[in-house]
Protein backbone atom coordinates (compact mmCIF):
# COMPACT_ATOMS: atom_id res chain seq x y z
CA UNK A 1 0.00 0.00 0.00
CA UNK A 2 1.54 3.54 -0.71
CA UNK A 3 0.89 6.12 1.61
CA UNK A 4 1.74 9.62 1.43
CA UNK A 5 2.72 11.12 5.00
CA UNK A 6 3.11 14.92 5.75
CA UNK A 7 6.48 15.36 6.95
CA UNK A 8 6.94 16.23 11.20
CA UNK A 9 7.16 19.38 12.18
CA UNK A 10 5.85 20.86 8.51
CA UNK A 11 3.94 24.19 9.39
CA UNK A 12 0.29 24.43 8.23
CA UNK A 13 0.85 27.57 6.04
CA UNK A 14 3.85 26.37 4.62
CA UNK A 15 3.81 24.17 1.55
CA UNK A 16 3.56 20.40 2.96
CA UNK A 17 6.20 17.95 2.00
CA UNK A 18 5.31 14.68 1.14
CA UNK A 19 6.81 10.72 1.24
CA UNK A 20 5.28 7.92 -0.18
CA UNK A 21 6.25 4.23 0.15
CA UNK A 22 5.07 0.75 -0.05
CA UNK A 23 4.86 0.87 3.46
CA UNK A 24 3.81 -2.80 4.03
CA UNK A 25 6.66 -4.29 2.36
CA UNK A 26 9.33 -1.94 2.57
CA UNK A 27 9.34 -1.71 6.29
CA UNK A 28 8.56 -4.02 8.87
CA UNK A 29 7.14 -1.08 11.08
CA UNK A 30 4.99 2.28 10.66
CA UNK A 31 7.63 5.08 10.11
CA UNK A 32 8.26 8.59 10.29
CA UNK A 33 9.85 10.65 7.90
CA UNK A 34 11.56 13.86 9.61
CA UNK A 35 13.55 16.51 7.96
CA UNK A 36 16.15 19.61 9.36
CA UNK A 37 19.24 21.22 8.49
CA UNK A 38 22.39 20.14 8.64
CA UNK A 39 26.03 22.02 9.10
CA UNK A 40 27.88 19.44 6.79
CA UNK A 41 30.61 21.12 5.54
CA UNK A 42 30.17 21.91 1.55
CA UNK A 43 33.72 21.74 0.67
CA UNK A 44 33.15 17.53 1.72
CA UNK A 45 30.84 17.39 -1.17
CA UNK A 46 33.25 18.69 -3.57
CA UNK A 47 31.25 21.81 -4.77
CA UNK A 48 32.54 24.26 -7.12
CA UNK A 49 32.75 28.18 -7.11
CA UNK A 50 29.18 29.32 -8.00
CA UNK A 51 27.13 26.67 -6.13
CA UNK A 52 24.43 27.57 -3.99
CA UNK A 53 23.78 25.01 -2.05
CA UNK A 54 21.22 24.10 0.47
CA UNK A 55 21.37 21.43 2.97
CA UNK A 56 19.21 18.89 4.75
CA UNK A 57 18.72 15.65 6.05
CA UNK A 58 16.35 13.38 5.58
CA UNK A 59 15.80 10.73 8.32
CA UNK A 60 13.14 7.79 8.75
CA UNK A 61 12.26 6.84 12.30
CA UNK A 62 9.87 3.79 13.31
CA UNK A 63 6.90 5.71 14.34
CA UNK A 64 6.71 7.45 17.70
CA UNK A 65 10.68 6.31 18.58
CA UNK A 66 13.96 7.97 18.26
CA UNK A 67 15.31 4.78 16.36
CA UNK A 68 16.18 5.69 12.56
CA UNK A 69 15.42 3.18 10.20
CA UNK A 70 15.79 2.26 6.31
CA UNK A 71 13.57 0.42 3.83
CA UNK A 72 13.99 -2.76 2.84
CA UNK A 73 16.75 -3.55 -0.29
CA UNK A 74 14.99 -3.05 -3.36
CA UNK A 75 12.48 -0.98 -1.66
CA UNK A 76 12.72 3.57 -2.16
CA UNK A 77 10.85 5.93 -0.25
CA UNK A 78 9.46 8.96 -2.77
CA UNK A 79 10.26 12.37 -0.83
CA UNK A 80 8.84 15.76 -2.41
CA UNK A 81 9.91 18.78 -0.90
CA UNK A 82 8.17 22.61 -1.52
CA UNK A 83 10.65 24.33 -3.87
CA UNK A 84 11.44 27.85 -1.82
CA UNK A 85 10.52 31.02 -3.04
CA UNK A 86 13.51 32.64 -3.38
CA UNK A 87 14.78 29.69 -5.84
CA UNK A 88 11.34 29.49 -8.36
CA UNK A 89 13.33 31.31 -10.88
CA UNK A 90 16.00 28.68 -10.84
CA UNK A 91 14.25 25.87 -10.23
CA UNK A 92 15.27 23.85 -13.51
CA UNK A 93 18.64 24.21 -12.52
CA UNK A 94 18.39 22.26 -8.96
CA UNK A 95 19.62 18.90 -8.20
CA UNK A 96 19.68 16.52 -5.32
CA UNK A 97 23.20 15.54 -4.03
CA UNK A 98 23.52 12.88 -1.81
CA UNK A 99 26.41 12.10 0.73
CA UNK A 100 26.37 8.07 1.71
CA UNK A 101 28.48 7.22 4.93
CA UNK A 102 31.20 6.31 3.43
CA UNK A 103 31.21 9.86 1.88
CA UNK A 104 30.47 8.63 -1.86
CA UNK A 105 28.73 11.82 -3.46
CA UNK A 106 26.02 11.20 -5.88
CA UNK A 107 23.58 13.16 -7.78
CA UNK A 108 19.82 11.74 -7.22
CA UNK A 109 17.62 11.34 -10.25
CA UNK A 110 14.71 13.79 -9.83
CA UNK A 111 11.69 15.81 -11.45
CA UNK A 112 10.04 19.20 -11.04
CA UNK A 113 6.45 18.70 -9.88
CA UNK A 114 3.25 20.96 -10.10
CA UNK A 115 0.68 20.47 -7.54
CA UNK A 116 -2.03 23.11 -6.01
CA UNK A 117 0.16 26.25 -7.88
CA UNK A 118 3.32 24.77 -5.64
CA UNK A 119 6.41 23.57 -7.16
CA UNK A 120 7.74 20.88 -5.92
CA UNK A 121 11.78 18.79 -6.26
CA UNK A 122 10.59 14.77 -6.07
CA UNK A 123 12.99 12.18 -5.84
CA UNK A 124 13.30 8.70 -4.97
CA UNK A 125 15.71 7.68 -1.85
CA UNK A 126 16.65 4.45 -0.56
CA UNK A 127 19.23 5.46 1.57
CA UNK A 128 18.34 8.41 4.61
CA UNK A 129 21.69 9.48 5.94
CA UNK A 130 23.42 11.24 6.58
CA UNK A 131 22.71 14.20 4.07
CA UNK A 132 20.66 15.42 0.89
CA UNK A 133 21.61 19.00 0.03
CA UNK A 134 20.10 20.92 -3.19
CA UNK A 135 21.99 22.63 -5.55
CA UNK A 136 21.71 25.03 -7.93
CA UNK A 137 24.58 26.14 -10.48
CA UNK A 138 24.36 30.07 -11.04
CA UNK A 139 22.67 30.87 -14.18
CA UNK A 140 25.16 32.10 -16.93
CA UNK A 141 25.64 35.82 -17.32
CA UNK A 142 24.81 36.87 -19.91
CA UNK A 143 27.04 38.43 -22.83
CA UNK A 144 28.60 42.15 -22.55
CA UNK A 145 27.82 44.77 -25.34
CA UNK A 146 30.97 46.16 -26.71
Amino acid sequence: MVRDHEVAGSSPVAPTIFSSANVDDAFSSSVEVKISDTDEDEASFGFTAGTQVYPFDISLYIKGTNQKTEPRAGYSVTISLPMPEHLLDVKELISVVHKSESGVVTTVPSRLEQNGGVWYITFEATEFSPTYRVKAKRRPRPAQSP
